[in-house]
């Protein structure tokens, strides 16, 4: 698959199966992540945990559901391998921080539609998580950093299609 293949062809999976990743994508998603730009080449404030423990899932799961509206009993839509982005969050330049992990879970999600994977990405859950410590220590999430965004990551349940045409409002001036 070619780049524009994977731009064009991911989608946001919210059903997946219950197969784990191999070792081998594991790492693959890994490398793409630390590919990812960081602003001014600061890689020191952003974190990647990935969880593939079932206690660790159904503990996430625990912590956001219905945390907020529409987010039901499985937030994470039940995926086998969620990639929490996390950053210190940078005071002069707030921002940065989110645009850092969101650079970095678009390469995860550009990778794994690549290798035939399944990808959503999560803002609602880091949200909500980010003040239940005792699951941050668990997810040994500490020293300054918040998690800001999940990379749910699995094998489709069905064939992966493109929901809808995705446009933005565009003006070539």
């Amino acid at each position: 698959m070619n780049t524009m293949e994977a731009i064009t062809s991911r989608y946001a999976c919210r059903k997946f199966t219950k197969t784990q990743l191999t070792d081998a994508e594991t790492q693959a998603l890994i490398q793409a992540a630390n590919a990812a730009p960081a602003g001014m080449g600061d890689y020191s404030g952003l974190k990647l945990t990935v969880v593939q423990s079932q206690e660790n899932l159904e503990a996430i799961e625990a912590a956001a559901a219905h945390g907020m509206p529409r987010m039901g009993d499985h937030p994470t839509y039940q995926a086998p391998t969620l990639m929490i982005l996390s950053a210190k969050i940078n005071e002069q330049v707030p921002m940065i921080s989110h645009c850092n992990v969101s650079a970095a879970a678009e390469n995860i999600m550009l990778a794994a539609t690549d290798m035939g994977l399944a990808s959503v990405f999560i803002m609602s859950v880091p949200a909500v998580i980010q003040d239940k410590q005792e699951l941050l220590e668990k997810l040994n999430i500490r020293d300054g950093f918040k998690p800001l965004v999940i990379v749910a990551v699995g094998h489709a349940e069905s064939q992966m299609t493109v929901e809808k045409e995705k446009r933005l409002a565009v003006e070539i001036l």
